[in-house]
């Protein structure tokens, strides 16, 4: 009965972790993906920054921001990335990125 408690325990363990832990992983493997086929089927556009909002996430005293920008067609894209305290961005200024034409909601720094 003693030897039955800790693999009860390992397995226990193992089950909370890979419910918490999953769609974590799920969610990091998607969005390498959704990646992937944004370099190599996406299309380039220098966009203006409309406005940007703090996340209150900082790595490295990096900021992580929203960034909405002005698309080639005129709507609205929305992205989040670190940015640096030193070089910060701001409204009004160019930026470089990488857009699905079909979905011009999936954009992505470059």
């Amino acid at each position: 009965m003693n030897d039955c408690i800790p693999s009860l325990v390992v397995l226990i363990v193992t089950g909370v972790l890979t419910l918490s832990l999953g769609p974590l992983a799920l969610s990091l493997i998607s969005n390498s993906v959704r990646r992937k086929q944004l370099q190599l089927h996406g299309e380039r556009a220098t966009v203006e920054i409309l406005d940007m909002r703090d996340t209150r996430v900082t790595v490295n005293l990096n900021p992580r921001v929203e960034i909405s920008v002005r698309m080639p067609d005129g709507t609205i894209g929305k992205f989040k990335m670190f940015v640096s305290r030193v070089r910060f961005p701001r409204p009004g200024e160019k930026i470089n990125i990488l857009y699905d034409p079909a979905d011009p909601s999936v954009v992505m720094p470059v």
